[in-house]
């Protein structure tokens, strides 16, 4: 039985998804990574089917699978301070705040990126940290493309930088810089630093059961067309806002959501002119309840808060003229957005009541984070087409729908974070 802290479990899940949102932002900021970012990622028959100008899938599945790796090894940072190759490499520690530095030494608040030598690096078996919860990780992409020349190429993160470098050296077209680059990125490690609300979090849980969805980035067309727009009422129609990093823990046996974390890469432009990341997240299983967001409400509390007159539904532009109608009818405030994952944090952030899709184009990887961080909070997601006859119709990621061949919410979700929005809606849309 793997028993580890909870601390040390969502200590790794954060790092991962702000090493995922780093390489996000590294992407849209180098001149060579540009390049290659495609107009649109195309829709193809066969995953298999890809080739090398299918860049943005190819930084899917590098997070896909830096995710796998990652959490089967052990995050070592003492170790690699005092290991010789860091002195001859940077004599100071890089500290960033949600950015990229290609410089040697730059400060800043929040979290601290260090270089270890390549050669020390995982190569002892005693350093794995969650080794059975590695072959349970899923997602939308698998790992095999088709490059330039017809070979066919599996990418996975080896043990040292140079390795990684060269199996993305075949699937780049033999883009050596591109290739390093990446391959140096995926192979830092994170230091968060100020993180409160994960000290003292020492109660034990048995991660054997657990498994995990990733959705890499949500937001695909927002994350290459690279828009920049303003709010409305704080709610962000489309954009690198509406960008997200999602990785959902969830239990085997049970289907139930367990953990979650959403990272925002392109919250908020700094000063400087950079790109500030933001990172939420929430484990929440039995009777233990740690989140990094705001104090958890009751249920009576939660239920004042709701103000009919000023209720809000934030929705996909594609959304049925059926659900709008009764929307409007009922004088809701709807609220168009990009990005099933940013929707979802919207309502996490209480910016809107509900998210509503009556089509089956929400995926397990898209939902499970933040369905795990909306239980937290006395909120859940359940199936838009049964929650009229079934309120506790939560949705199950262990397993396919009954009506679907594919990982995808087939019927449906209403996501809500109080009781009192689930029933309001409820009466609107099946009355």
């Amino acid at each position: 039985m793997t028993s580890v802290p909870v601390s040390q479990f969502m200590d790794v899940i954060i790092k991962c998804a702000e090493k995922a949102a780093t390489l996000a932002r590294v992407v849209r900021s180098e001149e060579i990574m540009l390049k290659l970012l495609i107009e649109e990622k195309k829709d193809k028959n066969s995953k298999n089917d890809r080739f090398v100008h299918d860049f943005k899938t190819l930084v899917d599945v590098l997070i896909q699978e830096m995710v796998k790796h990652t959490i089967a090894m052990k995050l070592r940072t003492s170790a690699m301070r005092r290991n010789e190759g860091i002195n001859t490499i940077y004599p100071h520690p890089i500290i960033i705040q949600n950015e990229y530095v290609s410089l040697v030494t730059q400060q800043a608040p929040m979290y601290t990126f260090i270089w270890q030598n390549p050669a020390t690096r995982f190569n002892d078996d005693s350093q794995k940290s969650f080794p059975m919860l590695a072959d349970f990780v899923y997602g939308e992409e698998d790992n095999t493309f088709t490059n330039a020349a017809g070979e066919s190429v599996v990418v996975e993160i080896k043990s040292m930088p140079q390795e990684t470098a060269k199996v993305l050296c075949n699937v780049l077209n033999n883009n050596e810089k591109a290739s390093q680059l990446l391959a140096e990125i995926i192979h830092r490690d994170i230091q968060l630093q100020n993180n409160e609300h994960l000290i003292n979090k020492d109660d034990m849980i048995n991660t054997d059961e657990f498994g995990v969805w990733i959705d890499p980035l949500d937001g695909t067309n927002e994350y290459i067309s690279h828009n920049v727009t303003e709010s409305q009422d704080g709610i962000y129609s489309k954009g690198l806002q509406c960008v997200t990093v999602l990785i959902g823990v969830y239990h085997r046996t049970s289907g139930t959501p367990i953990a979650g974390v959403i990272n925002q890469p392109f919250n908020q432009v700094s000063p400087e002119g950079q790109w500030q990341g933001r990172c939420i997240w929430a484990f929440c299983c039995k009777d233990i309840n740690y989140s990094s967001i705001r104090p958890l409400k009751t249920e009576a509390v939660a239920s004042k808060d709701l103000d009919i007159k000023k209720c809000r539904a934030v929705l996909s532009s594609s959304e049925s003229n059926a659900v709008i109608e009764k929307l409007k009818h009922h004088d809701i405030n709807i609220i168009y957005a990009s990005g099933a994952g940013y929707k979802l944090l919207c309502v996490i952030d209480g910016l809107a009541d509900a998210y509503i899709l009556s089509k089956g184009s929400t995926y397990k990887w898209d939902t499970c984070a933040p369905h795990a961080i909306l239980l937290s909070m006395n909120g859940s997601i359940v199936t838009m087409e049964k929650a009229h006859v079934d309120k506790s119709s939560h949705i199950a990621y262990n397993r396919k729908d009954e009506s679907s061949t594919k990982w995808n919410n087939s019927n449906g979700i209403i996501a809500y974070n109080t009781p009192e929005s689930l029933q309001h809606f409820q009466i609107i849309l099946f009355s």
